[in-house]
């Protein structure tokens, strides 16, 4: 099972009702099939305990810097999707990293912004599959990727 934390920060404002010795950031998790979970700790031996009721369904922008290249697409170890350009090309890894990125649509209202992850070939050529498809535009003069969010289509 793939599995990795996106941290995603909170305002304190956004914390409350959340116990005082709970991290001040929002985590989620990524697991199989590109699905994400909210959570606010995990230990590997104990049960993950949710956020506050009251923090938001969605952020008005979300920031993936320098993390994608740390996640197994498809089965595939990250090191090997960085050095196979076949491997990055394979169904069920080009299905994973499109249900993330949806997914992660889905909680945006207004942008995902994509640092360029040191130009990494897995980054790059998941990312080009989107600005192919019309999702995602490349923001040369900043070395991001932009994707809209879909989050206020969906409420």
């Amino acid at each position: 099972t793939a599995q990795f934390d996106l941290g995603l920060f909170k305002e304190d404002s956004w914390a409350k009702g959340a116990k005082s010795d709970e991290r001040k950031d929002m985590i989620f998790k990524f697991g199989e099939n590109g699905n994400l979970r909210p959570i606010t700790s995990q230990s590997n031996d104990g049960p993950i305990r949710r956020i506050a009721d009251n923090f938001p369904q969605a952020f008005h922008f979300v920031l993936v810097s320098d993390v994608l290249i740390y996640i197994s697409w498809g089965g595939y170890m990250p090191l090997m999707l960085q050095k196979c350009a076949l491997c990055r090309r394979n169904e069920n890894v080009i299905r994973e990293q499109r249900n993330f990125i949806e997914n992660l649509r889905s909680i945006t209202y207004n942008e995902i912004i994509v640092s360029d992850h040191q130009m990494n070939p897995q980054v790059v050529d998941m990312m080009g599959i989107f600005v192919e498809e019309g999702i995602a535009q490349w923001m040369a003069d900043y070395s991001v990727w932009i994707i809209p969010g879909i989050a206020s289509q969906l409420d």
